[in-house]
């Protein structure tokens, strides 16, 4: 059974991220990565932890060309790092606005690469030293890298 409930959350949220992706993420296809952390209730302690692993890693998300979008309920918040902006809570369209679980279990981490394909999706805790290393073996990541020591 708790196979199943993972299944459904993992599956809603995969499903979620596609729309989200098609209504609020087209102008960082090519210009920036987007990590978008999603849930239902802004208490839980998923969320709260996932929030307080990047507090403090400014310049490394700077450095990836992360965006974080903060997806709670039926609003979101988006933090940009290499352009050092954020904007407030907003309301998210009508169509992912009918988008919402019943459970206080509901958790996800997407990534998304430059072109704009879902490189992670995960329901547990993503560590900013693990989210480093996938981005860091990404080869577009591994051209910038190099372009910056010529």
């Amino acid at each position: 059974m708790k196979y199943l409930i993972r299944l459904f959350i993992l599956s809603f949220f995969l499903m979620f991220t596609m729309f989200l992706s098609a209504q609020n993420l087209d102008k960082h296809q090519w210009n920036n990565r987007v990590l978008i952390i999603a849930t239902s209730n802004s208490s839980s302690g998923l969320y709260l932890d996932q929030i307080r692993e990047f507090k403090n890693a400014n310049e490394e998300l700077k450095d990836r060309k992360l965006v974080i979008y903060e997806v709670v309920g039926n609003e979101y918040k988006m933090t940009n790092y290499v352009q050092n902006t954020s904007t407030d809570f907003q309301a998210i369209t009508s169509d992912l606005r009918s988008l919402n679980l019943n459970t206080q279990s509901d958790f996800s981490v997407s990534l998304i690469g430059l072109d704009s394909g879902i490189k992670l999706q995960q329901v547990d805790l993503l560590k900013k030293e693990e989210l480093f290393r996938i981005i860091d073996v990404m080869p577009m990541r591994r051209s910038e890298l190099k372009r910056e020591r010529w």
